[in-house]
């Protein structure tokens, strides 16, 4: 729209609250910033102006909150602050993929299992129901972003989003839950749209140890 109409500012103030919707204030900021500069120009335009300033205001907002947020941890507290400032950004930036994994590995890190799983099924519905044996829709459907992936038959083409699974698997480790881990992380290996080996080492890899473990258990116990 805004490469037919390039002075329409309805056509920037919408394009700056989808890139709000995914997190990206930068993106956001340069939209409104040009729909403010030709609502201005077109005296009709003079309520588009005041919706770009009041987004304007929110971007400064959400850009403040998110140069709040660490990446990095000392102590728990800190953890727990950074919590605080993704959850006030979720309302903001409900689409936001950064926003999701960072939380999830928080509640992580402070050992909060119950909220990450919460978390998990908001992103990732399908792979509760997949791990039950209930469901035979496809496990790595994204719910919280990038969700509407269709072909032409309707079938989701998204990929596997392994950093999601990771935390997946983290989360079904630390509940105890080996086979539902195992079960989790070969069913992505037999995913033929899953191409990221790279992370599939670095994310995935290190916990097959627990089928060799599991095993060891078994004989053991027998």
């Amino acid at each position: 729209m805004i490469e037919l109409a390039p002075s329409f500012p309805r056509g920037y103030c919408r394009a700056g609250t989808c890139y709000l919707l995914q997190g990206d204030a930068a993106n956001a900021r340069r939209c409104f910033e040009k729909g403010l500069e030709c609502a201005r120009s077109q005296p009709e335009e003079r309520a588009r102006a005041e919706e770009c300033e009041r987004r304007l205001r929110e971007v400064k907002e959400v850009e403040e909150k998110m140069n709040a947020i660490q990446h990095a941890f000392a102590s728990t507290n800190q953890v727990l602050r950074t919590i605080r400032a993704l959850l006030a950004l979720k309302d903001h930036c409900p689409n936001w993929r950064e926003l999701y994994v960072q939380l999830i590995h928080c509640y992580l890190l402070v050992g909060n299992t119950a909220s990450a799983r919460i978390a998990l099924n908001r992103v990732t519905p399908n792979i509760d129901p997949f791990l039950s044996s209930t469901s035979s829709a496809y496990p790595f459907t994204i719910a919280a972003w990038d969700a509407e992936k269709l072909d032409l038959f309707s079938n989701d083409v998204s990929g596997v989003d392994v950093e999601v699974v990771g935390l997946w698997v983290q989360l079904l480790v630390m509940e105890g839950n080996v086979q539902g881990c195992l079960r989790l992380i070969h069913r992505c290996e037999e995913e033929p749209r899953f191409r990221d080996v790279r992370k599939y080492c670095q994310l995935l890899q290190p916990y097959l140890f627990l089928e060799r473990w599991q095993v060891s258990v078994v004989e053991v116990s027998e």
